[in-house]
């Protein structure tokens, strides 16, 4: 994104876009990202979304042949669409996603081609280069403005990245949520009655006989470096599943009634009901989040 004199600046601003295309079951979402390294953020550029070209979703709407020319038709449109300004800015070129390893190499190489300016491609992220990269940000933002450091908990001051600042060089997509579910936990929810959650083959989290529900993507908060060596190795491979930290619910038949019917109409398929038994969780020491006090976004 930038150079190394451009980084290490005491108001760093690289020059240079990202683009990002996620590839998930479901649909593609495609992002432009500028960067403001000095508050971790990646602000969106541009972007647009397909909820009909998943990995999944597209071969059942187009058949599978026409689904790659549907992807590649979504690729070059939003490329060709960008300000000669905007593509010429383009340094990285990233995929990420539950899409497969080879369909998501397959729309790198077609982009790498298509934007046409010697991008950096990638499609993994080193946990290594990760740890570095925020511990060298926590030491430039400490050492070149003291202030920062009455942000930083007492019993955390060890940690590469700011409680605050949750959405961080880790993964640029992890929004502030992470941090709302946290606090939502820490409320006293009634216990009296049984949790119900709907599920389908596109949901993040899957059920597993006798082991409950588990998930690959799973949120939490990633202020430890554990929590995001944790998750990085989760995301890099595809055949760890953790425990589910965190699993919305509803105690009302009636909305998980509305929630299937809504999904069902998205062509997510036959809903499966599941309950759960609350003191279970608890008994973990899992977190309990209500879909009532849940943006509806991370249902």
């Amino acid at each position: 994104m930038g150079t190394i004199e451009e980084c290490a600046a005491p108001s760093p601003s690289p020059n240079g876009l990202t683009f990002v295309v996620e590839v998930e079951k479901a649909y593609i979402h495609l992002h432009l990202l500028s960067s403001t390294p000095q508050y971790r953020l990646f602000p969106s550029h541009r972007d647009t979304f397909n909820g009909k070209l998943g990995e999944i979703s597209g071969p059942v709407a187009f058949g599978a042949e026409a689904y790659r020319q549907e992807l590649q038709s979504f690729l070059q449109t939003f490329v060709k669409e960008l300000p000669q300004v905007d593509r010429e800015d383009i340094k990285a070129i990233l995929g990420i996603g539950e899409g497969s390893v080879d369909l998501i190499s397959e729309l790198l190489e077609f982009l790498r081609i298509t934007v046409g300016n010697d991008a950096k491609v990638y499609n993994t992220i080193d946990p290594s280069v990760v740890a570095a990269h925020g511990a060298a940000l926590y030491a430039r933002d400490t050492v070149l403005d003291p202030m920062y450091r009455e942000l930083l908990d007492k019993d955390q001051h060890d940690e590469l990245i700011r409680d605050c600042w949750s959405r961080s060089s880790v993964n640029p997509f992890i929004s502030p949520k992470d941090l709302r579910w946290r606090q939502s936990a820490k409320k006293t929810l009634a216990l009296n009655v049984p949790l119900l959650r709907t599920w389908d083959y596109l949901s993040g989290s899957i059920p597993i006989p006798g082991q409950g529900m588990r998930a690959r993507a799973f949120s939490q908060s990633l202020i430890t470096r554990d929590a995001r060596k944790i998750l990085l190795e989760t995301h890099l491979d595809h055949s760890i599943w953790e425990d589910t930290p965190y699993i919305s619910f509803t105690t009302s038949p009636s909305k998980l009634a509305d929630l299937a019917n809504q999904r069902t109409s998205q062509g997510r398929g036959v809903q499966r009901i599941i309950v759960t038994g609350p003191y279970a969780r608890r008994a973990k020491s899992l977190p309990l989040i209500n879909v009532a006090t849940t943006p509806a976004s991370s249902v």
